[in-house]
């Protein structure tokens, strides 16, 4: 199976940019440890995980 691309809304960077910066990279570490991976290879991987449609990203993960 071939790999998915993932992207980061500007939601989601928003949220995470509420938190202390301590807090962001212990987040960061997890979805790049543990979550990004399998994302990839399965996407539907998760209740929330959605097709994002008409969404130009700025940075590919």
């Amino acid at each position: 199976m071939s790999d998915h691309r993932l992207f980061r809304t500007d939601e989601f960077d928003r949220k995470l940019s509420k938190f202390a910066k301590q807090i962001q990279n212990r987040i960061e570490k997890k979805l790049k440890d543990l979550v990004y991976d399998q994302l990839k290879t399965e996407p539907h991987f998760g209740r929330n995980i959605k097709k994002l449609r008409n969404y130009t990203p700025l940075d590919i993960l």
